[in-house]
């Protein structure tokens, strides 16, 4: 297509539409779930977030009549702990800015829309927190993500998960760390097959390691056994034995998602979930399938070759502010010769027991 002649360029704008196109954010499922669950809460305070968890339970035990009985003291809790996190999102307008963007040549009203761009711009990144892991160096004043409970010492033997190491609130997720046992076989942990004490799993998610030797179906790929990890990992995550401690959600990287709908493509007993009540497809989320009761679906963020299988009903988001995210209004400085204004979220993310969850990952974790 031939440009404009010269003169006509010099002497003639453009035409511009008013407004903006944001193509940076996303609609993320994280959010929409937890806040259709009531799951997100406001005007949080105090110091650091304190809650007693129940890890263990008095024994059943067999009597014989007139035999002697010993009333032994229980002890069942422990204290879980998290400090607030916080995270900012500066910006500053200055005075010389608004002067050349008060016309109507403006195209945008920088100042005015100020307040939606900061929160869209702020949901878009904040998202990917859900994923950090808050003990790591660096991730200080972060909320504590799902990576702050998953990680692993190695392979279990048992030739399906991997073998919890890490502190969850100041509680180790490491299988036996509260004492308890669980069944062996040829001296070896069957965790999570087969059954033992509730305290020796109480705080201890499973990473189940697509690539690990006991599967049924050899080739030791995602693309070859994600019905099959899928399977496992529900069925193993549900030890619970309750309804309310499964998952109900799992959410891929991309990746691993489109290769999970090429593997099932075609069979019927696998469906997009319709769902009756509350579910991502009745909040307009259309890109899920059903397994064992449980949504799959992607979301954007996740690492590659990961995966998780999330409670939305045993987490909650606490804010401190009177919203999710609070706006700062635009404040004149004279030392800045600007308005400068930001948005902020104050709060934490609770997960109430690590052990209603699941991750799958790799053995390498690459």
């Amino acid at each position: 297509m031939p440009g404009p002649l010269a003169n006509i360029s010099a002497a003639t704008t453009p035409q511009f539409m008013r407004g903006m196109t944001d193509a940076t954010f996303r609609k993320y499922k994280w959010l929409a779930m937890l806040k259709a669950l009531g799951r997100v809460t406001y005007g949080n305070s105090g110091t650091r977030v304190e809650r007693v968890v129940k890890y263990r339970q008095n024994q059943l035990r067999q009597y014989e009549d007139g035999s002697g009985i010993n009333f032994a003291r229980v002890a069942r809790h422990k204290r879980a702990v998290q400090d607030w996190a916080a995270y900012i999102m500066p910006e500053s307008i200055s005075r010389k800015d608004r002067l050349m963007n008060k016309g109507p040549e403006a195209l945008v009203d920088i100042f005015a829309d100020k307040m939606d761009q900061l929160s869209k711009e702020f949901t878009d990144q904040y998202h990917s927190q859900f994923y950090v892991d808050g003990n790591a160096t660096g991730y200080e004043n972060c909320i504590d993500g799902l990576e702050t409970m998953f990680s692993i010492s190695g392979a279990a033997t048992n030739g399906f998960v991997g073998t919890p190491n890490d502190t969850y609130a100041g509680i180790s997720t490491a299988l036996q760390a509260s004492g308890g046992s669980w069944t062996t076989s040829s001296g070896s942990t069957t965790w999570p097959l087969n059954s033992g004490d509730p305290q020796y799993d109480f705080w201890s998610p499973m990473v189940v390691l697509y690539d690990a030797t006991g599967f049924d179906i050899t080739t030791a790929t995602w693309a070859a056994r994600a019905e099959e990890v899928l399977r496992f990992a529900m069925t193993h995550t549900d030890r619970n034995a309750s309804q309310d401690g499964r998952p109900n959600v799992v959410l891929l990287n991309p990746e691993m998602w489109r290769k999970y709908k090429n593997l099932v493509a075609g069979k019927e007993r696998i469906q997009v979930s319709r769902g009756e009540g509350l579910s991502l497809v009745s909040m307009g989320f259309t890109d899920t399938m059903n397994i064992d009761g449980a949504e799959v679906t992607s979301e954007f963020g996740i690492p590659s070759n990961t995966g998780y299988g999330l409670n939305f009903s045993r987490m909650e988001l606490k804010s401190q502010n009177a919203d999710l995210f609070e706006f700062i209004e635009p404040t004149f400085h004279q030392d800045h010769d600007a308005d400068l204004f930001f948005m902020a979220f104050d709060g934490q993310l609770l997960i109430d027991t690590p052990r209603d969850h699941f991750k799958i990952r790799n053995t390498a974790g690459t």
